[in-house]
């Protein structure tokens, strides 16, 4: 059974599961404990699948049948519906379209930080250029004295 558990896919795999772990409790074939177990990781697997509506209310049912059938306590049937609840949301058409924007926006972003970066550059440039140009800075003065250095040099 235990091994039967990893092939869980999806909320029907898990409906039929369950009612075969149940009719083998029926029958004695397993312990409740075990059977319990079993339940419980199958229902944490297909918990992850409830991406939309009518997974979600099929995955409740079996939560509720199990939580009568104890099978589930109180505290597993709130954390099953809780991460189902929040596939269920996550898987919504809402928060699809809100992440693929949100995606969308970062690159934009991160485009516009490249091309700041580039801007930054060029300026940068731009300023040891005119620096190097202006009568009035240090760079211009070395610039303006080197000049006439190599003036005074070709003409000597």
């Amino acid at each position: 059974l235990e091994t039967m558990v990893t092939s869980i896919c999806s909320v029907y795999d898990t409906k039929l599961f369950y009612s075969f772990v149940k009719h083998c409790l029926r029958l004695d074939l397993i312990e409740r404990s075990t059977g319990s177990d079993v339940i419980k990781a199958c229902l944490e697997r297909s918990a992850e699948t409830c991406t939309s509506k009518l997974p979600h209310n099929m995955f409740m049912l079996i939560l509720f049948k199990a939580r009568e059938d104890n099978l589930a306590t109180e505290d597993d049937f709130n954390r099953f519906k809780g991460r189902a609840e929040v596939r269920r949301k996550e898987g919504g058409p809402t928060i699809k379209q809100m992440k693929e924007t949100i995606d969308a926006n970062t690159k934009h972003i991160d485009g516009l930080e490249l091309n700041m970066e580039c801007l930054r550059k060029q300026i940068d440039t731009l300023y040891k250029y005119v620096d190097q140009f202006n009568p009035k800075s240090d760079d211009g003065l070395k610039h303006k004295m080197n000049r006439r250095r190599r003036i005074e040099a070709a003409t000597s």
